[in-house]
């Protein structure tokens, strides 16, 4: 049964559970797959007084938006269209609302990553069913253009469910924006082209049905973090700055030891500082936090319920004090409090929202 917002508000209060209030307000825009009640994509807000949570509001309706990407001066955001036609949106921040500025091909079917180089002047985006990347370019007004590169994948992986081809599930420009790296969960394989332009390369082979999903960079250290969705492991890797490749050093399991059920990892991010790293279980539930050394290595430290069904993605807040998470079938947004050390604790209360699938945390004005 869907959740409806008065149920999960009187939930969360009979909890008695509450958190310190935020300095000043945050927010969040959340990205869904659409249909029996979820129209595209919402805003949800953390206020300073935080007595009540307001309902999520609709920014803007579009075909599932399930995954975004925000400019660095927060003027832009950008959003695939995850639909077998594949297609990428560009909205401008107006007065707190958004303003279309069109929308390009994603050059493939089934998009469902993509990100910004750091000049601002390209964006990247992996297309799942497609199986293929593509590099579009960015106007000044953050407008985008039809695509200049596209890269198809080859390869396949023992898991005949999964990886009967390749299937692209994340395109994130390195730091330096030197390479483009593109996650293949289909062939086991994370690619990576130089600028953007070359043809793919093989920057880091993973084992026999890993499955690899997302990628996370260290702020400061030349580490990568491949969440592998399919063999439920994290791989910490060391980047060849030159020419682009990782060499696996460290491999950890997301779940608790001894846990035996069905679950397939989803989401990894770094605070700001790269003192932890957080990632998200779809089946076992759970986020899992762990401490991150000053040579990149990891430690757990924690496992926590995700507060839902099926946690698909989150992200902390803009000051670091607030973890969202969207719990995609139980259709409900946890609100997480994150201590100095980086643990988290659950603070009760939640948003209703049909089908999140995307959270991207953002500044205070919104423009």
């Amino acid at each position: 049964m869907a959740l409806t917002a008065a149920s999960v508000l009187a939930a969360a209060l009979s909890t008695g559970l509450t958190a310190p209030a935020p300095t000043e307000p945050q927010r969040f825009v959340i990205g869904t797959y659409t249909g029996a009640s979820s129209e595209g994509i919402y805003e949800i807000t953390l206020s300073p007084e935080q007595k009540t949570l307001a309902p999520a509001q609709l920014l803007t309706a579009m075909d599932n938006p399930s995954y975004l990407a925000l400019s660095a001066d927060q003027h832009h955001l950008y959003a695939v269209s995850e639909t077998g036609k594949g297609a990428v949106h560009a909205f401008a921040w107006q007065a707190g609302a958004l303003r279309p500025l069109g929308q390009q091909s994603s050059q493939g079917a089934s998009p469902c990553h993509l990100s910004l180089h750091p000049d601002g002047q390209a964006l990247a985006v992996a297309n799942y069913m497609g199986g293929n990347s593509a590099v579009l370019p960015v106007e000044v007004d953050g407008a985008l253009r039809p695509a200049t590169a596209r890269w198809a994948y080859q390869g396949q992986g023992p898991n005949t469910e999964r990886q009967e081809a390749p299937h692209a599930h994340y395109a994130q420009w390195s730091a330096d924006g030197r390479h483009l790296y593109t996650v293949d969960l289909g062939s086991d394989t994370l690619w990576q082209q130089e600028d953007g332009r070359s043809e793919p390369a093989v920057a880091l082979k993973l084992h026999p049905g890993d499955g690899p999903r997302h990628l996370a960079f260290h702020p400061t250290l030349p580490v990568a973090y491949l969440l592998n969705e399919l063999s439920n492991t994290l791989v910490v890797a060391d980047r060849n700055v030159e020419d682009g490749t990782l060499s696996e050093r460290q491999r950890l399991a997301t779940l608790p030891e001894g846990f035996t059920g069905h679950s397939q990892a989803a989401a990894v991010k770094l605070s700001a500082d790269g003192t932890r790293l957080y990632l998200s279980n779809r089946g076992h539930n759970s986020l899992a936090v762990f401490e991150v050394s000053s040579d990149g290595a990891l430690v757990l430290m924690q496992h926590i319920d995700s507060g839902g069904d099926w946690p698909r993605d989150f992200a902390l807040s803009q000051d670091g004090r607030w973890l969202v998470v969207a719990n995609e079938r139980s259709g409900r947004l946890a609100l997480f409090a994150v201590a100095e050390d980086g643990s988290l604790s659950d603070t009760g209360r939640y948003w209703a929202l049909d089908s999140p699938v995307a959270v991207l945390a953002i500044a205070s004005e919104g423009e």
